[in-house]
């Protein structure tokens, strides 16, 4: 039943990106998140990159993508638009993700497991 709810997701993110028709980058710099939206639970793998939550996200979108500023909204607060977000995420212990998934730490986690704000590569130091 989770995997189809995956794949429904999944699958109307590459629709809203085809129908939107923009390109995302996955490779903008991540700004600070609010420090009241941080997650209070860092992972050691992602202390020396953000102190964010490590993640294996499906994708990862830029914050000035129209479905990332409306979830945003939903927690009050108007998303950079030159934030790394990642999408359809689980939460990991290792930066060894299965399949196409991206390693990620991310600042922001009330939103899991669709969205993951405010995130960086897991592999960069």
């Amino acid at each position: 039943m989770l995997a189809t709810f995956r794949y429904a997701l999944l699958f109307l993110f590459v629709l809203l990106t085809k129908a939107s028709a923009l390109t995302l980058p996955i490779s903008l710099p991540s700004t600070e998140a609010p420090d009241f939206l941080k997650t209070n639970n860092p992972s050691p793998q992602c202390a020396a990159i953000n102190n964010g939550g490590l993640f294996c996200c499906t994708a990862a979108v830029s914050g000035g993508f129209p479905l990332v500023q409306a979830t945003s909204a939903l927690i009050g607060y108007t998303l950079p638009a030159n934030t790394l977000n990642g999408y359809l995420c689980t939460s990991s212990t290792t930066i060894t993700c299965s399949g196409t998934q991206l390693p990620l730490c991310c600042q922001v986690v009330l939103l899991m497991p669709v969205w993951g704000l405010w995130c960086q590569s897991a592999t960069s130091t």
